[in-house]
């Protein structure tokens, strides 16, 4: 009964004040653990008009403190995918991360931001690549 009362107040709060830019993670969760040679799929959701929003996915790399920016969408302009140091990287419109044949390279932090008129705001979600047992 909490987690609904929590999810009204949620909404209240949202009608109450602008919450445009606010991010969701992936499965609602933080931790993904994904078995290696798959293609995950980063599905992130936010409050507002995805042609009026600038987007930007980032990774950090487990074990490291550098933030490496993988792709980037200015408003109506065409998604940019960065140089990166993980190959198989894809946007699908409007928020999702597609990483394709995951190894142990893809272990880290990822990271979905949106800056809209009225607001912004980022999500994270903690992906691990499955390992020999």
């Amino acid at each position: 009964m909490t987690g609904t009362g929590f999810l009204i107040l949620f909404g209240l709060n949202c009608v109450l004040v602008s919450c445009k830019g606010q991010v969701y993670p992936p499965y609602n969760g933080r931790t993904i653990v994904i078995l290696p040679g798959s293609t995950a799929i980063l599905n992130w959701s936010f409050v507002g008009d995805p042609s009026k929003a600038s987007l930007a996915w980032y990774f950090t790399k487990r074990g490291s403190s550098n933030e490496e920016e993988l792709a980037a969408k200015f408003r109506t302009m065409a998604t940019i995918i960065n140089n990166s140091s993980l190959p198989g990287v894809a946007v699908e419109p409007p928020a999702t991360l597609v990483l394709k044949n995951v190894d142990e390279r893809y272990n880290g932090k990822y990271q979905f931001g949106v800056q809209i008129a009225g607001g912004g705001g980022k999500a994270e979600v903690d992906v691990f690549i499955a390992g020999k047992f």
